[in-house]
Formats: C-alpha cells, structure tokens, sequence
C-alpha cells in the first residue's frame, strides 16, 4: 500500500457521502485488509475477488544461461510488448544499450531518472512507440496495458507475491503470454 494513498483516507471526512472503490489486482488477505484500514472503510464493506488463476499466462523458470541471449532469442520471435525486471539500475541501462544493438526497440526505466524522464518513457511504451521497457520494480504500479507478452525477470523479486504482482502485467487481454524467470 503506498504510502501516498493514506491521504485518501482525507476526502472520506471531507466528502462523507460520496463513495469510494479500492481496486487492486493481486493483494494478499493482508494487504487488502490495510487497505481498508488506512482508507477508513465502514465495517460492512463489501469485497469482490477473482481467482488468481490466470490460465492465459505460461511461467517458466531456466537455469541461469546467459540471460542477453536468452532474452534476443525470446524477444526476436514476439513482437508484442515485453517488460524485462531488473534488480538494479545500472543493469536496466546495460541490458537496453545490448537490445538495442541487437535492433530490438528497447529502452529503460529506473527510479533515479526524473519525473518527466519517467513519464515521456512510460507514455512511449504505454503507446507502442517503446517494445521493450528494461526496468526496475520502480516501473508498471498501476500501468495496464493489454498486448504484454512476455514478462521477464532477470532477477529474484524479494518476495512471491512481488513476482505473481509483476508477472501479471501479462496477458491483460486474455491473449497468451509468458512469464519468465
């Protein structure tokens, strides 16, 4: 729960009437229940829930091959949109730079860049100007872009959670699509 969003809690005494919805794709039991805590919701809520099953979406977890020659295998054989997590900055920038001389439309996204850096970045691939977004955890909270494809992950997230979180950003469409680890 992100800690600007406490402040919602704010407009519920300002406008006391007015109803509010909190949305959220894949929240633990936990999460959900903070939520609405912090957003001062009436003990006769309601909660609406789907599986997380997502039988559109394959996973797959490989032993630690090469990753750049994995990755231009994988991305030169879709051209939908992919997003390709990184641990660190650094790496976001290092693993673009090699798609791109590959020919492949890559670009990165990290934390550390400007705002507007950030947002112009974020528009290109939300657009399909940008294939390949290599990025951080700091890039897709609530981005939902349908033709994602593939899913990447060059790295562990810290938690389970984190991953199925990132990993669903794929296949919004009903359309298959891959999650790889």
């Amino acid at each position: 729960f992100r800690p600007s969003y406490t402040n919602i809690s704010s407009l519920r005494e300002e406008f006391p009437k007015v109803p509010i919805i909190a949305l959220t794709a894949s929240a633990t039991l936990e999460v959900q229940q903070d939520i609405c805590k912090q957003l001062s919701f009436h003990k006769n809520h309601a909660v609406f829930q789907q599986s997380f099953s997502r039988p559109n979406l394959s996973y797959e977890a490989i032993g630690n091959a090469t990753k750049i020659n994995k990755l231009l295998e994988w991305l030169k054989k879709e051209k939908g949109s992919a997003l390709v997590y990184c641990k660190s900055r650094k790496l976001t920038q290092q693993i673009a730079d090699q798609l791109k001389l590959q020919k492949i439309n890559a670009d990165y996204y990290h934390a550390g860049l400007s705002n507007t850096e950030r947002q112009k970045k974020q528009e290109s691939w939300i657009n399909n100007q940008t294939q390949v977004m290599v990025c951080t955890n700091a890039f897709g909270m609530g981005v939902d872009k349908s033709n994602v494809r593939y899913v990447i992950h060059c790295d562990l997230t810290l938690t389970i959670e984190a991953y199925y979180q990132e990993a669903g950003r794929a296949g919004r469409d009903g359309m298959e699509s891959q999650c790889i680890l």
